[in-house]
């Protein structure tokens, strides 16, 4: 099924800008991307530092669970697939991976 032309149109328009701007630097277009990917993330995080700031704990506690629980969720699933046997990597990939999650475990 094809998206609305309303929405499609700005999509496309976004695309092609992205395209135009980032033509031979891709570390440039995905540093953009991933700033751009995290930035939900970040108003979270500031959301709830504002919370406890404010001393609004109450309020505040529930979204708070609801944020660890995510975080875990997320964790436990890399640390699962860094850790799968069947994972069909390269094994100085894989070696590198398995250390980057030992090192995200320790520091977190």
């Amino acid at each position: 099924m094809a998206a609305p032309v309303i929405l499609r149109l700005p999509y496309e328009l976004l695309c092609g800008l992205i395209d135009l701007l980032f033509e031979d630097r891709p570390l440039a277009r995905f540093w953009f991307l991933e700033t751009v990917a995290r930035m939900p993330y970040f108003s979270y995080i500031s959301m709830l530092h504002l919370y406890e700031s404010l001393g609004w704990w109450r309020r505040s506690a529930e979204i708070k669970r609801v944020h660890f629980a995510e975080e875990w969720n997320v964790r436990s699933y890399n640390k699962k697939l860094c850790n799968s046997s069947t994972t069909t990597i390269l094994a100085p990939i894989a070696l590198l991976c398995s250390q980057e999650c030992s090192a995200h475990s320790v520091s977190s």
